[in-house]
């Protein structure tokens, strides 16, 4: 198994990864992960499924769900 970690600066882990090692990691979708992180931290929304630097975000309450 290789895994990719992410933590934050208050040391909490915020992303876990695990593939199987017949299996590459895919170092674009590491790269969005940590951008969308930070993109959280800077506006308190969430990022959607597909969400890339540029696209707005979603409000975290679970009282939008399935209305965005």
């Amino acid at each position: 198994m290789r895994s990719t970690v992410i933590i934050n600066p208050e040391g909490l882990i915020e992303a876990k990864l695990v593939y199987p090692s017949q299996v590459g990691r895919n170092t674009a979708e590491v790269i969005r992960i940590l951008e969308a992180l930070q993109f959280n931290r800077q506006s308190n929304l969430g990022a959607p499924a597909n969400w890339v630097p540029g696209k707005p975000g979603i409000p975290i309450d679970i009282s939008h769900a399935g209305k965005i």
